[in-house]
């Protein structure tokens, strides 16, 4: 199952406990860097070879002065991509964005067919980016 790290400014994980995290989850990384309560930056990496515990390291060290969200993905359902990587932006309109990123299976939202897209980003485009339209980003309706 995929992994979420809440890390606080200053905070970061021991080398020891990031590897078993990623090599326990290689199926690409997502990192939000709130840089302010208004802005955030978002990296999204889904190496062929799978995802690198170094790599991670050097980019949470590098924005250590920001509160931080890390999704590590272990594939249970879609492909292994680029765009299955969490989090997902489901709302991004007047200066307000929100993503969604998840840990385990959607069981209703399972891609069906020929769709390759991960269960998460099945619910992110298909019920939970129209919803936040509806109800114009505030999370909280």
């Amino acid at each position: 199952m995929c992994a979420i790290i809440d890390l606080p400014k200053g905070v970061n994980i021991p080398m020891s406990a990031l590897e078993n995290v990623v090599w326990n989850n290689p199926h690409g990384y997502g990192l939000i860097i709130m840089k302010t309560a208004f802005e955030m930056k978002v990296i999204k990496e889904c190496p062929e070879d799978g995802t690198d515990p170094k790599e991670i390291d050097k980019l949470l060290r590098k924005y250590e002065k920001f509160h931080r969200f890390l999704h590590v993905r272990w594939k249970t359902e879609g492909d292994i991509n680029l765009n299955n990587v969490h989090p997902f932006l489901v709302y991004d309109e007047d200066g307000t964005q929100v993503y969604f990123a998840h840990n385990g299976t959607l069981q209703d939202f399972k891609p069906i067919g020929e769709d390759k897209r991960c269960d998460s980003r099945v619910f992110a485009e298909d019920f939970l980016a129209p919803l936040m339209k509806q109800f114009k980003g505030d999370y909280t309706s």
